[in-house]
């Protein structure tokens, strides 16, 4: 287009955070869109990035204005989840910070589709823990953050589902 080449990204885990929206988290960068007021692209390099080899599934979630990345490391079959990291961003150093809490918030995420932060009380939910559903294979999964402890519940009684979705009040 206009004699240059363009590449459709799709962009897959996204967070609202602070007045712009990011994006396509990695261990070496993350994208970012800003309105001011036209749409503007730019990316954040990570300084010291992360190792690690396979297959990750991430989720960017926004918590009380700082915004978080849920990492969850896959078996060689991609299905299974065998830890599960929280990350907070350090905005003044471009760096992904190991979490230890989630200020008693609760993050549920549905792979492909979303992370959102809720209230752990106002939910009746546990606090500093991740939920994560598995609709299609009828069960979900509640990490600690402070040390990936993780267990598994089932949803035997679950509606047959291809996608997993949470149900969420809009206030709180």
């Amino acid at each position: 287009m206009n004699g240059k080449d363009y590449e459709k990204v799709l962009i897959c885990s996204i967070a609202a955070c602070q007045g712009k929206f990011y994006f396509n988290a990695r261990f070496h960068n993350i994208s970012v869109l800003e309105f001011t007021p036209e749409p503007t692209f730019s990316s954040i390099a990570i300084t010291d990035p992360m190792d690690f080899v396979g297959a990750a599934c991430i989720f960017l979630v926004e918590s009380e204005s700082e915004l978080y990345m849920v990492c969850q490391l896959l078996e060689y079959d991609f299905k299974t989840v065998y830890d599960v990291t929280v990350y907070k961003m350090d905005f003044s150093k471009h760096q992904w910070c190991i979490a230890e809490d989630i200020g008693g918030r609760t993050f549920l995420i549905a792979p492909c589709y979303f992370g959102a932060s809720r209230s752990a009380d106002e939910c009746g939910l546990e606090k500093d823990c991740v939920y994560a559903i598995f609709a299609r294979d009828k069960y979900f999964e509640v990490s600690k953050v402070e040390d990936g402890e993780t267990d598994e519940y089932d949803l035997i009684e679950a509606p047959n589902s291809e996608r997993g979705m949470w149900i969420l009040p809009i206030t709180g």
